[in-house]
């Protein structure tokens, strides 16, 4: 495989991705955090195997319609996607962004008070 072929394949997954982001905040107008199994291909290299019991998931924050910010995190293979609620996810956010993302999770920070 040509490194053409994985970046269209990673374009595609992004696609993808974003497309059951979008579908998926829609349903859930008052959520800010998804959380989600990730899509082979959709981040620019292959996620290394995750710690022994856990598994690879990707937090969704969505900042604005549109506008969604992805991470990939490891969690134990057991903890569910569904259920953890935005207070706790924004928390994880929170430790798992790197600084270089400030006005991200200054956003995210601002979209959680606005909720309040």
């Amino acid at each position: 495989m040509t490194g053409a072929d994985i970046h269209l394949l990673h374009e595609k997954a992004l696609d993808e991705a974003s497309e059951l982001d979008r579908e998926w905040f829609e349903e859930h107008p008052e959520e800010i955090f998804r959380l989600r199994y990730p899509i082979d291909f959709e981040f620019n290299e292959k996620l290394s195997d995750p710690p022994e019991g856990h598994t690879w998931r990707v937090l969704v924050a969505q900042l604005s319609p549109n506008v969604r910010a992805r991470t990939p995190i490891s969690l134990p293979a057991e903890a569910p996607n569904e259920g953890a609620g935005d207070d706790r996810l924004a928390s994880i956010f929170e430790m798992v962004t790197s600084d270089e993302l400030e006005p991200i999770k200054r956003a995210v920070r601002e979209r959680m008070k606005s909720r309040s």
